[in-house]
């Protein structure tokens, strides 16, 4: 879920990728929410902005890390349900990972979050040899 500021920024994106001047993106907002700035809308509005600008043909990229954030996320919940890792909470996936690469998870380059995927696949590799 993206927060306030997150939806004005993809929103912001939008715009510039559907080359919208000023008066057309105005034009939009107003007919849209009755509003003249994103800045004076509530999250529900922001959805619907977006999701109007996403019917014009807008296609938000994805991040390139998403993928391995999902990926370090299901290791960390392998690891809780090995009873390795007390708390499964994305707080603690990510001091962990901050740990490891010195940013939290949102900041850590793919090659980071990589490495830190490698490093808790060894973790469970340890763990199975330790039960078997």
């Amino acid at each position: 879920m993206q927060s306030k500021a997150g939806l004005i920024k993809t929103i912001q994106t939008g715009r510039s990728a559907l080359a919208m001047d000023d008066h057309t993106y105005r034009d939009m907002l107003r007919n849209l929410t009755g509003a003249k700035s994103c800045k004076d809308l509530n999250e529900t509005d922001l959805k619907r902005v977006l999701a109007h600008l996403r019917e014009r043909g807008f296609t938000p990229k994805k991040s390139p890390t998403e993928g391995l954030q999902r990926k370090v996320r299901s290791l960390w919940f392998s690891l809780a349900d090995a009873g390795a890792v007390q708390n499964r909470d994305f707080k603690a996936t990510d001091a962990y990972v901050k740990r490891v690469t010195g940013v939290s998870m949102r900041k850590a380059s793919p090659g980071a979050l990589s490495e830190v995927i490698e490093q808790l696949k060894r973790w469970l590799e340890r763990i199975d040899t330790v039960t078997v």
